[in-house]
C-alpha cells in the first residue's frame, strides 16, 4: 500500500488487483439450485410440455372422428425410462404407464411405490400396464405387480397369470 498518494487515497498492486485497481464487485448471483432439483424440474417441464402437445394431438383426432377424448386411454410406454420420469409424467397427470421388461419394470414399480409410502401423491394411483412378450418363468411377477396385460399370446400364460393373480 502507498499512502503518498493524493488525498490519502491508497494504491494496492497485490493480488486480486488488476493494474493496481481493485477488481469491480460483480452483482450477486441468485444461488443455483441443488443439482437433482434442476434435473427435476427441467424433467417435468419437459414431460410436461410432451404430454401436452400428445393430448393435444389426441383431442384433435377423437374431433375428427366424433369420439369423446375421455374415451381415450393414453397408455405412456415408460420402458428405458427411469423412475424419476415416470415420476415426472405422474405430476404431470398421467396414470397409465406400460412396460415390456419385467425387471426393470419391477424396479421402477418398487421405487414409485417407496415414493408413494414417503408421502409423494403423484406416486399413488398408477395404473401398470405389461405391453411385452412373455416368458412362463415371469407370469408370477406380472401377475402380482401389473393391473393389465396386453401381450398374451397362449393360453397356457393365460392360464399361470389368472392362477398367480393375488385375491382382490
Amino acid at each position: 500500500d502507498r499512502t503518498d498518494a493524493p488525498d490519502g487515497a491508497r494504491n494496492r498492486s497485490g493480488p486480486g488487483t488488476i493494474d493496481g485497481h481493485p477488481p469491480t464487485t460483480a452483482p450477486e448471483q441468485p444461488r443455483p439450485r441443488p443439482y437433482l432439483e434442476t434435473i427435476m424440474s427441467s424433467l417435468q417441464e419437459q414431460v410436461q410440455a410432451n404430454l401436452y402437445r400428445v393430448n393435444e394431438r389426441i383431442s384433435t383426432a377423437a374431433q375428427a372422428v366424433s369420439r369423446d377424448q375421455r374415451e381415450i386411454a393414453l397408455i405412456a410406454v415408460s420402458k428405458t425410462f427411469g423412475a424419476e420420469a415416470v415420476l415426472a409424467a405422474a405430476r404431470a397427470g398421467q396414470r397409465r404407464f406400460g412396460e415390456n421388461y419385467v425387471q426393470e419394470a419391477l424396479d421402477k414399480i418398487g421405487e414409485l411405490q417407496r415414493l408413494a409410502a414417503a408421502g409423494e401423491p403423484a406416486a399413488t394411483g398408477i395404473e401398470w400396464h405389461f405391453i411385452g412378450p412373455i416368458q412362463s418363468n415371469k407370469t408370477r411377477a406380472i401377475a402380482e405387480h401389473f393391473d393389465w396385460v396386453h401381450s398374451v399370446e397362449r393360453l397356457k400364460i393365460a392360464e399361470r397369470l389368472s392362477e398367480q393373480r393375488p385375491a382382490a
